[in-house]
């Protein structure tokens, strides 16, 4: 009768299993924040930096100096 058990457990585990594609998947780049950024947060602003004369306010496109 024991003999018997194990047969069943082997033919359970040489059978076949179908894998399937997982349901989430991580996606590239990097992960974005969980955080809420309150009112009175203020987002800097970023400063334009001229390559060709090397003044603020402009970038090398809009130089008067070209």
């Amino acid at each position: 009768m024991e003999h018997s058990k194990v047969q069943v457990d082997d033919n359970k585990e040489n059978e076949l299993q179908q894998v399937e594609n997982p349901l989430v998947s991580r996606r590239k780049g990097r992960p974005g924040t969980k955080r809420f950024k309150s009112s009175t947060e203020k987002k800097s602003r970023a400063k334009y930096t001229c390559k060709t004369c090397g003044q603020a306010g402009h970038n090398s496109a809009m130089c008067q100096n070209r």
